[in-house]
């Protein structure tokens, strides 16, 4: 639909609903763009949680009653061939695309999550001078202040639980954590996450 693609105001895609297609040339071309991306391993645990445990139960009993099978198929699973599974069916082949997308793009600023949390009002900052804004100081401290991800303390009955870095690696086995890293090293180093081998 070209009056959903292309408007002033933008669109926000969700990385693991919307992946770059050809029919986005133009766009990809010749708009600015904002990529924020999670590190993958921390999208499985996060989903893992989110979807086996939190989650609200869909409104409609067909749909629940399917949400339901799966949340019980993910909790015999387990987290780690969950997380495995999921990321070889559903994550990587998409973060592979927008991997090549990072590459091949130059009107564009990569943000890691993990960067986001860790310095909310340096990313916040920097996607206002790509994006060549004019923000005053009141705005933006309300902004920050509102922005920051992570919470105090871990909450495993709420939906948000902590929003922290790197929870894979509590959350992983260690063995899990080494065959990611080396089965998906070349995506994982051109999206910037580190590759860690616990072998080492």
């Amino acid at each position: 639909n070209y009056y959903y693609f292309f408007n002033q105001r933008g669109n926000v895609y969700a990385p693991l609903r919307f992946s770059p297609s050809k029919e986005l040339d133009f766009f990809i071309k010749s708009n600015p763009k904002i990529l924020f991306l999670r590190d993958p391993r921390d999208v499985a645990v996060s989903a893992f949680h989110s979807f086996g445990k939190t989650h609200p139960l869909p409104k409609s009993s067909k749909s629940r009653k399917v949400f339901l099978e799966r949340r019980k198929r993910m909790n015999h699973l387990g987290i780690n061939k969950f997380s495995l599974e999921f990321l070889r069916e559903i994550v990587m082949p998409v973060y592979k695309e927008y991997a090549q997308f990072k590459k091949e793009n130059h009107n564009l600023i990569y943000i890691k999550y993990e960067d986001f949390a860790l310095d909310v009002k340096g990313t916040i900052d920097s996607i206002i001078s790509f994006l060549k804004l004019r923000v005053n100081n009141y705005d933006l401290e309300n902004l920050v202040n509102k922005a920051s991800p992570i919470t105090e303390k871990i909450n495993t009955n709420s939906h948000k639980r902590s929003g922290k870095p790197n929870q894979y690696f509590e959350s992983l086995d260690k063995e899990l954590i080494d065959f990611i890293s080396n089965e998906y090293s070349d995506v994982l180093s051109e999206l910037n996450f580190d590759l860690i081998n616990w072998k080492l």
